[in-house]
């Protein structure tokens, strides 16, 4: 039995044979989707060799099959006579990344590199909080999934997120005075780092208690999180 969904595609997140969509509803509704997705590569060279190839992949079990196409190369425009494969899971990535450094004087790979969120979306055509429509099964796995909006839309409706902000104060050097301030909503709150483990455990707290879509922070890449963790290991 399936049903149709419309809404804002949150995020994307590799999951081996398969993509996570988080997905905002029209109605409000956060839904996690499964959509299964190989990703696909192509190698150029010499036919037998290229055949060689695929076969010594296959044994390896990095991929599933292949099929000769033609494809436009990026930078050049040219048409190029290609074997695309289909990696058989993403965890393969990695080791035939590898590989192909290895080979590089043979063989000629294109797209192996592409991270497999943005690779996703490019192949069906989505983008990041774009709105979808979506035919899934009763367990959430996607039948069919097509954009709905433009991406080159300037205004349009956005889902409704909800919104945490991080700020910090005196935090270089850490000192006894060192502080982080938590906004969500109308609800406000004061972290002191000198409290030690009741810090960590009343930030727990609090992003249990509103659990935000969004945490946007100040200079919280290179100075609070870092401090959290600092922390936390404590």
């Amino acid at each position: 039995m399936t049903c149709t969904i419309d809404g804002w595609l949150f995020d994307v997140d590799e999951l081996g044979t398969h993509v996570a969509l988080w997905v905002y509803t029209n109605d409000g509704q956060l839904l996690k989707l499964t959509d299964e997705f190989q990703p696909p590569f192509c190698v150029t060279g010499e036919r037998d060799a290229l055949k060689q190839l695929t076969a010594r992949l296959y044994r390896r079990g990095w991929v599933t099959g292949g099929r000769w196409v033609e494809r436009t190369e990026f930078w050049s425009g040219a048409t190029l006579s290609a074997l695309e494969l289909y990696v058989t899971d993403a965890s393969h990535l990695s080791p035939l990344r590898t590989l192909a450094a290895t080979l590089d004087q043979q063989f000629q790979f294109y797209n192996l590199d592409i991270p497999v969120a943005q690779h996703y979306l490019s192949r069906r055509d989505l983008f990041p909080l774009g709105q979808l429509t979506a035919q899934i099964d009763e367990r959430g796995n996607v039948q069919e999934i097509a954009a709905t909006g433009s991406r080159w839309a300037a205004n349009y409706a956005p889902p409704k997120l909800i919104v945490m902000r991080l700020s910090g104060t005196a935090m270089r050097p850490l000192n006894p005075e060192s502080r982080i301030r938590l906004e969500c909503g109308d609800a406000q709150q004061t972290l002191w780092l000198k409290e030690g483990a009741a810090t960590i455990t009343a930030f727990n707290q609090f992003l249990a208690e509103y659990n935000p879509d969004v945490i946007l922070s100040e200079r919280g890449d290179t100075v609070l999180f870092p401090a959290l963790l600092q922390l936390a290991k404590q």
